[in-house]
């Protein structure tokens, strides 16, 4: 790792944990720190470091990166009437929603405005999707939609003239095993945390304020962490997820914790306890999901970005020791590091000149069944060469689920969904 990484880094755990922590921004490239920055989904909280530092920098770049700290902060006010109206128009409509993922994970943060998101994510489940299309679509007429509702697919797109976006969703999760998506879903009863007349929910929005609901703490850790992952299978990691279930973990700890609980003088009331209640929690759900190793290099990888201890980390180390097993250390270091490089940005290569997954489909759908199926076989097949690298126990179950999918649509005859 080069000087600038490590200054990277450095300044992403400051603004994670607001700490005073002195940084030299000397012999710094900082056309390498933007850059890890933006792959990384960080970048309005270190540009936000670099304003406060005061470094020696052009007046062009610092104007640069002032402006799109301001717009990150500009894009959450503009999404919060729209937020409000949304939750109003589903519970007003018998709706039970939960907001998820990014808006909800800017509380955690020192300063909210800061940490970057993209979409609105909200849950219903599978019993009131439908119900909830509905209820969206007479809200917001200006939205951009499908027709169809899928049931196969995990969420229903509303997007804007302005290009905002609002992801409905059937499920938190889609998992490749009907087990597992079913083992998944039976989770879903005890799953939120505060809605309307609970006392912990979000509050959203000035005039007026409205309380949401969001997921219950123990399950947003599980769900941040199996979607943080869903991200490495396909387009990699941006430390802002890590930085997001890092935060969760200190919250469940202590409300309100700002800082990383690096050994014992520095551990809140009750930390053991809620610990073991959070590692009881886990163990067998990631076990029955074949996620366990997987939880295992994922906190290894996690320790090293966000500099806590690994004793931290539920279920890493055994039996109260800081040692990290040997296995763990292999596997992390190497999806740490691949992390750390690829960010959200990793490349992606098609068959025959097709550049994006849009071309890949419509170019799929003219293939006959054999050709289309032996294409899938190979991209399964890469796909399970690529991530028995950081999860091979993980990577066969994939693989296996893969095939198991495959054969069903062949026999059941399902076509492809243009979505």
């Amino acid at each position: 790792m080069n000087r600038t990484q490590e200054t990277y880094l450095a300044l992403l755990r400051k603004a994670v944990w607001n700490t005073q922590d002195e940084v030299s921004m000397e012999n710094i490239d900082m056309h390498d720190l933007v850059r890890w920055a933006q792959i990384q989904g960080v970048g309005s909280l270190i540009y936000d470091q670099i304003l406060s530092l005061a470094p020696s920098i052009s007046e062009a770049f610092y104007t640069s990166i002032k402006s799109a700290c301001l717009q990150t902060m500009l894009q959450q006010q503009q999404w919060e009437p729209v937020i409000a109206q949304a939750f109003a128009a589903l519970e007003q409509g018998g709706v039970h929603a939960t907001l998820m993922k990014g808006f909800s994970y800017a509380r955690l943060y020192p300063k909210p405005y800061l940490r970057s998101w993209g979409d609105l994510d909200i849950y219903v489940g599978t019993e009131q999707y439908h119900t909830a299309c509905g209820i969206l679509r007479h809200a917001f007429p200006e939205a951009i939609h499908h027709d169809e509702e899928w049931d196969e697919l995990k969420h229903y797109c509303f997007v804007f003239p302005d290009g905002k976006a609002i992801e409905l969703h059937r499920v938190s999760m889609d998992f490749l095993s009907r087990r597992d998506q079913a083992y998944w879903n039976s989770l879903d009863d005890h799953h939120t945390e505060g809605a309307t007349n609970r006392p912990q929910g979000l509050l959203i929005g000035q005039h007026p304020t409205i309380e949401v609901a969001v997921f219950e703490p123990r399950y947003d850790i599980l769900f941040c962490f199996l979607h943080s992952w869903e991200h490495f299978t396909g387009s990699g990691i941006p430390l802002k997820q890590v930085c997001d279930i890092v935060l969760l973990l200190q919250h469940y700890y202590q409300s309100g914790c700002a800082l990383p609980i690096a050994d014992a003088t520095n551990r809140p009331t009750g930390y053991e306890d809620r610990k073991a209640e959070l590692e009881a929690y886990l163990l067998p759900k990631l076990k029955r999901l074949k996620m366990l190793e997987v939880w295992q290099y994922y906190g290894y990888m996690a320790c090293q970005v966000m500099g806590v201890a690994p004793t931290q980390w539920p279920l890493l180390v055994d039996g109260g020791q800081c040692t990290v097993d040997g296995e763990i250390e292999q596997y992390g270091k190497r999806l740490y590091e691949r992390v750390m490089v690829e960010g959200q940005a990793r490349a992606k290569a098609y068959e025959n000149g097709v550049n994006n997954r849009y071309e890949a489909r419509d170019k799929a759908k003219q293939m006959n069944i054999f050709a289309r199926k032996m294409l899938t076989l190979r991209q399964r097949l890469s796909s399970y060469y690529f991530l028995r690298q950081f999860a091979p126990r993980y990577a066969r179950h994939i693989l296996v689920e893969e095939i198991l999918k495959g054969l069903r649509r062949t026999l059941t005859g399902a076509k492809m969904i243009d979505y």
